[in-house]
């Protein structure tokens, strides 16, 4: 699978500043490309609400990227989970 950054043309630069927003000239077209992100929040920490969830997104052509767990000190199960997405649009 190719990444992003194959086939960079010589003096393309990529600028990872703000919100991660690069110039990248592939095969000679000049496109800005922004990184999106979403963020899901579930108060209910269960494998079926994780894979509900997680499943929606995706085909929503959303990428997971991460699930984060806030944990509770009277309890070893997580509080909360927020699940990381990202996608890349245009400008």
């Amino acid at each position: 699978m190719r990444g992003i950054h194959d086939g960079l043309n010589e003096g393309c630069r990529v600028d990872f500043s703000g919100k991660l927003i690069y110039d990248c000239c592939i095969q000679g077209v000049n496109s800005l490309i922004m990184l999106e992100y979403k963020v899901v929040e579930l108060s209910t920490v269960t494998d079926e609400e994780l894979e509900t969830a997680i499943n929606e997104k995706v085909k929503e052509s959303w990428n997971l990227d991460g699930i984060n767990f806030a944990m509770s000190q009277s309890s070893k199960r997580p509080a909360m989970a927020f699940i990381l997405f990202t996608r890349e649009t245009e400008e």
